[in-house]
Parts: structure tokens; sequence; C-alpha cells
């Protein structure tokens, strides 16, 4: 407990440590930027906003990621266990699920399973505190197309999910 509560408070102070710049944004189409897509979708006054499920049993975590991920641009729901955030999927038609690996009852392997079979075009991020080879090796097992370990720096978090959002799969 000791060490998440250091994790969370140290993403915290990542946080609070960027600055937000004023931005023209009458000259961003056609720029892929954190938030928002290459056609200008997502810039201030367009109608899309890409949407993305944050799931994990620290709540202090959830409201971290959702915090950074909102003052990028995203539109996020939070989920506190794999088995509200598998209903919020259903409800919320996020474009990308970020799921902690370890949790109580449905653990992150089993919602990515899950997602897979049941929406397979959702892109998925596993993170996990503990980042042994195994808990990534089953993640990436399950189709994860993403592994993040915590903690992270704001950066890494938003650079991954700016990729998830261009992924296009191979077939």
């Amino acid at each position: 407990m000791i060490a998440s509560k250091w994790r969370s408070e140290a993403i915290c102070k990542r946080l609070y440590s960027f600055d937000l710049a004023i931005l023209d944004y009458s000259n961003l189409r056609g720029i892929r930027f954190h938030g928002y897509s290459s056609t200008g979708a997502g810039i201030p006054g367009e109608t899309h906003m890409e949407r993305i499920l944050v799931i994990d049993d620290d709540s202090l975590m959830v409201d971290v990621v959702r915090e950074l991920l909102e003052l990028d641009g995203y539109k996020v729901a939070t989920a506190t266990s794999g088995e509200s955030g598998l209903a919020m999927v259903r409800e919320f038609k996020p474009d990308v699920v970020i799921t902690d690996l370890i949790m109580p009852h449905k653990d992150g392997v089993y919602v990515i399973s899950e997602l897979r079979a049941q929406f397979p075009d959702v892109r998925v991020m596993a993170m996990s505190g503990t980042p042994r080879v195994e808990n990534m090796t089953r993640a990436v097992m399950a189709e994860a197309n993403r592994v993040i370990a915590k903690p992270f720096e704001q950066d890494e978090l938003l650079d991954a999910v700016a990729e998830l959002i261009d992924y296009t799969p191979t077939t």
C-alpha cells in the first residue's frame, strides 16, 4: 500500500508540474498531437474526441491517469475492477482500454482476453506496478497492444496512448 501510494504521488507531482500552453488551433489541421486526430477532429470546436477507459483497483491511480488524459484532450471513463470495466466497455464504447494487470477477482489478463473475444477492435494497454516478466508476458499473450510499467512518466503514458490511437492492425 505504501509503495502504491508513493508511485501515485510521484505521478501526481508530474501531473501538476507540466505547463499548459495557450495554442492557436487554427493551424493544427493535419498535425498529430496527443488527444487529437490528424484530420482536425478533436480540436476545440470539432465533434470527435477519442474515448479511453481506465481500469485499475487503485482509485488514486485511476484519478491521476484520468486527469492526465483529460488534460490532454481525451474523453475518459474509469472503473475500479475488471468486472465493472467490462460492463463499462459496453456502454462507453472506448477506442482504447488501459487496464492494470494485478487486480482482485477479474485481473487484467482476464479483462484483455474478454476484450479480445467481445470487442476485437478496441486497442488495449496493460499496466502493472509489478513489472515481472511473467506478468508482462501474460499480457502480451492475451494480446495487449501495449504494455507499460508503473510508475511511468506522464509523456510515456501520453505517447503510448497516442500510438494506440494511431495503431492500425495488420491482417
